[in-house]
């Protein structure tokens, strides 16, 4: 599952209960966001906030768009190295 937040990929709070059910399901969830230009950063803490989804167990997507995040996720799950999602995503960065 890759989320699309706002800014710095920030959800809505009320999203927070489906994304947790997801996790503990063992559904890997992915966050990106929407801006153009930018990144995933967790700055904010509270409901829906990146702090708080990575204490979930979210996954950033750093720079990566969503559809590049959905890409990246599916080569992983064909892989079976999902684990190693945000590995790639900063492998990729330096590129």
């Amino acid at each position: 599952l890759v989320l699309e937040g706002t800014g710095l990929g920030n959800v809505p709070g009320s999203a927070e209960r489906g994304i947790a059910a997801a996790i503990e399901r063992g559904l890997p969830v992915v966050n990106a966001t929407r801006v153009p230009s930018g990144g995933v950063h967790a700055i904010y803490g509270g409901p829906g906030g990146v702090v708080t989804l990575r204490e979930l167990g979210v996954l950033g997507a750093g720079g990566l768009s969503a559809a590049k995040a959905r890409l990246l996720l599916m080569l992983l799950l064909a892989s079976d190295a999902v684990d190693r999602f945000e590995e790639a995503v900063e492998v990729l960065a330096g590129w």
